[in-house]
Formats: structure tokens, sequence, C-alpha cells
């Protein structure tokens, strides 16, 4: 049996050395591909809305029962929810409730609240799950990520040192080890404790 164990761990080492090591000859090396110019220019995205009945995001908004969709905070132009389908426990999404696809469309106080929202949830999820940083992000349009890209939404995922390990690597795959209920009931009493400050 110990022999299985250390063969096992001594595969999963090699492997992990081995993707590590995949780019340790020099920097990245780039193809030139000039029949590509006119793609960015040319390419006309598909309307992902059309494909569904209802923007996703939208019904989470409309919706009344936050404790189902896992909202922690309604303010003027915007809500913060527990993402569905998060890449690590406590990844949260700001969404404005205007369904606007891209930054600039957003009024002055709709921007201003995001942003303020921004800096609030990072501090209160390296405070609440004591993250050792924090990742943010928002993705413009489906060629960069966007899997709702009519409805635009911020990213705030904590992260904690070596949480990408091996099995991330070399299976592409991530452990979730708390459930959305406990993360809401840790989270729900913080966020209602700034919108009480910043009303």
């Amino acid at each position: 049996m110990l022999k299985k164990v250390v063969s096992l761990s001594l595969f999963f080492y090699a492997g992990l050395c081995f993707c590590m090591n995949l780019n340790s000859d020099g920097p990245t090396q780039f193809l030139y591909a000039p029949w590509r110019n006119n793609y960015g220019s040319e390419h006309k995205p598909k309307d992902a809305v059309n494909n569904q009945t209802e923007c996703p995001l939208c019904r989470n908004v409309n919706d009344s029962d936050d404790r189902k969709n896992f909202i922690l905070l309604r303010h003027k132009h915007t809500i913060i929810q527990l993402n569905l389908f998060p890449y690590n426990k406590g990844h949260i999404l700001i969404v404005p409730i205007s369904h606007k696809r891209d930054l600039h469309e957003f009024t002055p106080e709709e921007q201003f609240e995001l942003i303020k929202l921004i800096g609030e949830s990072s501090r209160i999820l390296q405070e609440s799950l004591k993250s050792d940083g924090v990742n943010i992000g928002v993705n413009i349009g489906k060629p960069a990520g966007a899997s709702i890209p009519n409805h635009l939404h911020i990213h705030v995922l904590p992260r904690w040192q070596d949480d990408n390990y091996f099995l991330s690597m070399l299976a592409q795959t991530r452990i979730i080890s708390v459930d959305l209920n406990k993360i809401y009931e840790i989270l729900k009493p913080q966020f209602e404790s700034v919108l009480r400050s910043i009303k």
C-alpha cells in the first residue's frame, strides 16, 4: 500500500514539474499572422441574449427572493450576489441593475457606486474569509470571456496563498470546499452593515 502511495505521489510530482517547465526555454514565442488583421474590425459577435429567454442577472435583480438567489446586498444602482458557479469560495458578482454591456454606458453615479462597492467587497472578503488577496475583474464582450456579455458584471474573488495546487494544474479541476449557504450566512451581515454605512 505504501509503495502505491509513494508511486502515485511521485507521478503527480513529475507531472507538476513537467507542466511548470513547459516554457522554461525562454520567453513566449509569437507567430506572425497578418491574414488575421481584419478579424477584429470585421468580426461581428453574436448577441448571446438572443439565445436565451431572459437575462439571468436581470432575473435576479427583479426577483425579491434574495436568499434563493444568494443576493448579499441591494443598493440604488447595484446588487451584489454570490456567483452560483464560483471559481473559489466566496466568489461574488457586483451587478449593475441597468442592463448594459460596457462601462462607458453607465452614468457617473452608477460608475461611482460600482467602484465604491468593489472596494467594500474586497475589504469584506479579506476580513471575513481571511483571504490573502483578492482578484477583481470584468470581461467586456464574449471574446474577452464574458459568459453573459450583454449585462456587465464584476467578479471579486478571494484568494489564498498556494490555492493553485496540483489538481488545478494537471486536471483543470478546482475543489470548492465551502457550500454557498454557509458562505452566504457569513457574508450577508457584513454586506448589510455596508449598506447602512454608505446610504
